[in-house]
């Protein structure tokens, strides 16, 4: 089967089991509006498509209205390609997500800065930087293939050094980085992130960085 694309019914998913269905060129998948009083058909349907039960040369799924806060363990996507979240994920969460998908390659997401204990959690005066005044070992990074980020902000009171603090700690920990699209490029100073962290993070001089809108 070279093509298969699913719109938030995921019953589908245990249709292509039954057919025997092993192996496909694309699968797309899109879950809007999970009304379930809870998300168990949504991961056992997502984590049937994109776990180690089906084959695809290139996977995508795209989630909104889907709240995966305290669920992230419950995630099996192991096969995923790509992913986007279009309605908004807390930074805490959506680091934690990133370390269960081992073959990400593509991520855009709404994120918030809005909790609680944000800035204290970041501690990012612990980031190695390049100069003789700070000799911090590197932060450890994420297990990850990440190379494409599409982050955005989701409008709110957050204070922007928050958001600065919680970006470059992301940033520094995905080694295999090539690309970042974001809408926050005023906020984030990323020439003076390169300036200050490039010699011991080498791949944020290589990063190419693109506005959007």
């Amino acid at each position: 089967m070279s093509h298969v694309e699913i719109s938030t019914n995921l019953e589908a998913s245990g249709d292509l089991a039954r057919l025997g269905v092993k192996s496909v060129g694309n699968l797309i998948v899109g879950v809007w509006n999970w009304d379930q009083p809870t998300n168990d058909g949504m991961f056992d349907g997502t984590n049937r498509l994109f776990g180690r039960t089906m084959a695809a040369q290139r996977t995508s799924l795209t989630l909104a209205g889907v709240d995966l806060e305290h669920s992230v363990r419950r995630i099996g996507w192991t096969g995923l390609q790509q992913l986007e979240i279009a309605s908004g994920i807390q930074y805490s969460t959506l680091v934690q997500l990133v370390e269960r998908l081992p073959t990400l390659a593509k991520l855009q997401a709404l994120i918030q800065f809005d909790e609680p204990r944000l800035s204290s959690m970041l501690q990012f005066d612990g980031l190695a930087r390049d100069d003789e005044k700070h000799q911090e070992s590197p932060v450890k990074a994420l297990r990850s293939r990440l190379r494409h980020l599409q982050i955005k902000r989701v409008d709110g009171g957050d204070r922007p050094a928050v958001v600065r603090a919680a970006v470059w700690r992301l940033l520094v920990r995905l080694p295999t980085l090539e690309e970042l699209s974001t809408d926050m490029r005023r906020v984030l100073q990323l020439p003076k992130l390169v300036r200050e962290y490039g010699g011991v993070y080498a791949h944020l001089r290589e990063l190419r960085i693109r506005g959007i809108r």
